[in-house]
């Protein structure tokens, strides 16, 4: 089967349908996939919708948009530097954004090459792959939990330990520092360790009762 790639994702349907329906009346084959997001430390579920579509019509589709795009768009607004940031920072915009960052920006009399486009990029995955900020606040709440036998301990400790992250190349590293991990996994064990002894003696507690 042909590969697709995410042209765009959503956090609300309707501007998904909008897509949708685009690819719709131009016949270009497309899948929607949704998701609810990983779980993270903070408890945070983002709830995702992607438009995906082959990666020989986003040009066609970006054309589409191009043509469609009100004169009030809001990349117009964005000044040359931040749409040079945009374009280091792609993985944090949609793919349509990105190529219509570089349009405006050759409308401008501004031409960004392939060469200085791969030469942001691989300065933003090297800034990408670097752990995120320390996690201590979350570790404290962690090994607190252990001392009440307390289940999100587990889930906390081996989020923190097992985290990971997919940079825009596909490569999928640690999320936090290896001092945070390490914390994580002590975490996690531990809490096992504690909370199983105490499910057991619980389902005691419970079978003893209906004995009697």
């Amino acid at each position: 089967m042909e590969d697709f790639v995410v042209y765009q994702s959503f956090t609300n349907q309707e501007e998904a349908e909008d897509l949708v329906d685009l690819l719709k009346e131009n016949s270009i084959d497309y899948k929607v996939e949704s998701s609810s997001g990983a779980f993270n430390p903070s408890f945070v579920f983002t709830p995702e919708i992607s438009v995906l579509i082959s990666p020989l019509n986003v040009r066609l589709v970006n054309s589409l948009f191009v043509s469609q795009a009100p004169k009030d768009y809001y990349l117009y607004d964005f000044s040359d530097a931040e749409l040079q940031e945009l374009i280091e920072k792609k993985d944090e915009w949609s793919l349509f954004d990105y190529q219509f960052a570089q349009t405006i920006l050759l409308e401008r009399g501004i031409v960004v090459d392939e060469e200085e486009i791969n030469s942001l990029n691989s300065k933003r995955i090297s800034e990408l792959r670097q752990p995120e900020e320390s996690q201590k606040s979350w570790i404290i709440i962690g090994y607190a939990l252990i001392l009440i036998g307390a289940l999100p301990g587990i889930f906390i400790g081996y989020s923190i330990w097992k985290g990971t992250k997919t940079l825009p190349n596909g490569e999928h590293v640690h999320r936090f520092s290896a001092g945070d991990r390490e914390h994580g996994k002590w975490i996690t064990w531990i809490s096992i360790a504690l909370f199983i002894p105490i499910f057991l003696w619980k389902l005691w507690e419970n079978i003893q009762q209906q004995m009697n």
